[in-house]
Parts: structure tokens; C-alpha cells; sequence
């Protein structure tokens, strides 16, 4: 039998750079909660998820203005963003971030602009900063984290905006906001802590290949 793909879902639309539609991307609002929150288009040969970043052509004027462009998770985060006036703000599209993504965004800000990374605070949030971080060489001199509270952009904005302003101007560099997170996991104090923080850390180290930043995470 046939059914619809997005059924229970309010439908986004995706485009290309150029504002053309691509694709859709589906935000579930009631039905099975193991049902997975967002459903994208399937991939085609307009639409591939890892080299598309939803709202990119809005985001593109202001970016290339501002020589700065956030990256939230979700379609919903884009929106709250552009409440305040954010219009420079992309999202995955619920993927990780792919090289791909990496160099559009790159390309948008320029060589000297920062982009910057509203992850979630929870485990996997910290995860996924880890990743980047590891997994984009291209931008890690450029690559900043917002301090985010314990919700997303969307919920802070129900909440106060002014508050989701001000945690937005306050970023600091990913290498920094990874480092800061891996050191939190262990005991410190602790010849054990300090061992298994150094296990953890080399797997990162490894991983940067910018001279400067693998100076200043040394020191």
C-alpha cells in the first residue's frame, strides 16, 4: 500500500545555493515518538544531504557581509536565528558535518571569517563539537562554539531571546570548547583521571593539523 513519506510532518523546503528547491525535509509534530524527528527528501541527483546546507541561500548575503555565519542542527533553530536577526544561520539537515559543507561555508565567509557552531550542550552535542573539530581540518582555525545553554536555539527563543542574543555573541574556539569539555570528564586530581584524560586527548591531538592550534592546546 501506498502511504505518504511526511505524514505527521510540517514540510520544509531545501534549495541549492541559488535558492532553486531541491529537496524537502519533514519536522514530525504528533504521531509515533520513534518516529525520527526530521525525514529529508532521498537522495537524488539534485539532492545530495552531505553537500547541502538548509537556508544557505538566505544565509549567503548576510555571511559574506558579516565575515560570520552559525550552524545550528534544525530547521526550527534556523528560524528562532533569523528572529534575531541572524539571517546568516544554515543547518545540517540532521547529518554530520561533511568536508563538503565545510568548504560551502568556508566559501561564504571567506578565508578570515568564523564559523560558528551552536551545538547542543548534552553529551552527544559535545560529541558532535568533538567531531568537527577532528573531522574538518579545512576549518579549525576558523571554527568557533557558541556557549549554549542546555537547549537549542529554538528553545531558548520561546524563552527570551535577548537571552539567545547574548549566547551568541559569546563563542570561543572550537579547539578551546572541546578541550574544555574533555578536561570536565575526568578526575584531574587523579593520577587514573589524568591517565585516562590523556588517552582521550592524544586521539584528538592526532587529529589537528593546524600548527597554531596544536601549539596553544599543548600549552
Amino acid at each position: 500500500s501506498l502511504y505518504c513519506l511526511w505524514r505527521a510532518r510540517l514540510m520544509f523546503v531545501i534549495t541549492d545555493i541559488l535558492g532553486r528547491p531541491i529537496g524537502f525535509s519533514g519536522r514530525k509534530i504528533y504521531g509515533d515518538t520513534k518516529d525520527r524527528k526530521y525525514v529529508n527528501s532521498p537522495e537524488s541527483k539534485i539532492f545530495h544531504k552531505s553537500r547541502v546546507l538548509f537556508a544557505a541561500s538566505v544565509a549567503k548575503n548576510q555571511a559574506h557581509d558579516d565575515k560570520e555565519i552559525f550552524v545550528v542542527e534544525g530547521q526550527f533553530d534556523v528560524l528562532a536565528m533569523q528572529m534575531i536577526g541572524k539571517d546568516n544561520t544554515v543547518a545540517s539537515s540532521g547529518t554530520a558535518f561533511t568536508i563538503e559543507q565545510a568548504n560551502l561555508m568556508r566559501r561564504l565567509v571567506g578565508e578570515n571569517g568564523r564559523i560558528i557552531f551552536a551545538f547542543d550542550a548534552d553529551e552527544p552535542g559535545q560529541h558532535a563539537a568533538e567531531r568537527t573539530l577532528c573531522n574538518l581540518p579545512a576549518i579549525q582555525s576558523q571554527a568557533y562554539a557558541a556557549k549554549t545553554q542546555d537547549k537549542d536555539p529554538s528553545d531558548m527563543f520561546r524563552d527570551s531571546p535577548d537571552a539567545l542574543k547574548t549566547q551568541m555573541a559569546n563563542s570561543q574556539p572550537l579547539w578551546k570548547h572541546v578541550l574544555k569539555w574533555m578536561v570536565s570528564k575526568y578526575d584531574m586530581g587523579t593520577d587514573d583521571g589524568r591517565k585516562a584524560f590523556m588517552v582521550d586527548f592524544k586521539k584528538v591531538y592526532v587529529k589537528i593539523t593546524d600548527t597554531y592550534i596544536a601549539d596553544s592546546i599543548i600549552r
